[in-house]
């Protein structure tokens, strides 16, 4: 356990009395906490319904453990996971790292090519089908392949069939609100919804991502400086 240092930082600058009860820091392992906000969540839901049959699905799975939004869940209650991954490095760690979850080396597309070019930047996380993005966030690209393709339904079968309850995060570098059109609202319907709609590069993807997802009968329950989250409304 480690103490907290933002709490302990704050006593030792202002000379308090060292509390008796000690401040745990709480493990997460999201770029911005999503992971405890999608937590006490998903905890809402278990105590309403009773039920833990979740699998979380990250599209743009990225490092196995350093801004993940599914290895908290992995870690501490040894949720299933769906992890789809196109840059081969970070697909191979994954592999690696995380052995016991459903690994799919894809870039997710919304139409029916085979495969797409991916342009791998000079730090392997900000990589994307989209070359502009990768040139506005990064010095350069350091190569380009050619990468398998899969569609976000099939990703979202597969799934499916491990577990009932989805959990969805979209981290795909701009092309978040094409893959969520791309998805079969009649057939899959996560119960939450992570999406970063880099509102920087692409203006007005955030207002649009939200009203798409609002009528489909999602709401907004939480906003980091990253991401949105998006919760089914009940019947």
């Amino acid at each position: 356990m480690i103490h907290n240092p933002f709490i302990y930082q704050k006593i030792k600058q202002a000379g308090m009395l060292l509390p008796d009860i000690a401040a745990i820091l709480q493990p997460s392992y999201a770029q911005c906490y999503e992971d405890i906000i999608v937590e006490s969540l998903l905890l809402a839901d278990i105590i309403k319904d009773g039920n833990s049959h979740f699998v979380f699905i990250e599209i743009g799975a990225n490092h196995p453990v350093c801004t993940s939004s599914s290895f908290l869940f992995k870690e501490k209650y040894n949720m299933p996971c769906v992890l789809v991954e196109a840059n081969p490095v970070l697909s191979s760690e994954l592999k690696k790292h995380r052995p016991t979850d459903t690994i799919l080396e894809f870039a997710v597309v919304d139409n029916e090519s085979e495969f797409n070019d991916f342009y791998i930047s000079d730090n392997n996380e900000t990589s994307s089908l989209d070359k502009n993005f990768v040139l506005q966030r990064t010095p350069g690209i350091k190569k380009i392949l050619k990468v398998p393709t899969i569609r976000v339904n099939k990703v979202l079968e597969i799934a499916s069939k491990i577990a009932p309850k989805l959990i969805l995060s979209l981290d795909v570098e701009a092309y978040d609100l094409p893959i969520l059109k791309d998805i079969d609202w009649e057939n899959y319907k996560p119960l939450l919804i992570i999406v970063e709609p880099s509102e920087d590069y692409s203006p007005g993807s955030t207002n649009d991502i939200i009203q798409y997802l609002t009528a489909r009968n999602y709401s907004i329950v939480a906003s980091t400086s990253v991401n949105l989250i998006f919760k089914i409304n009940s019947k």
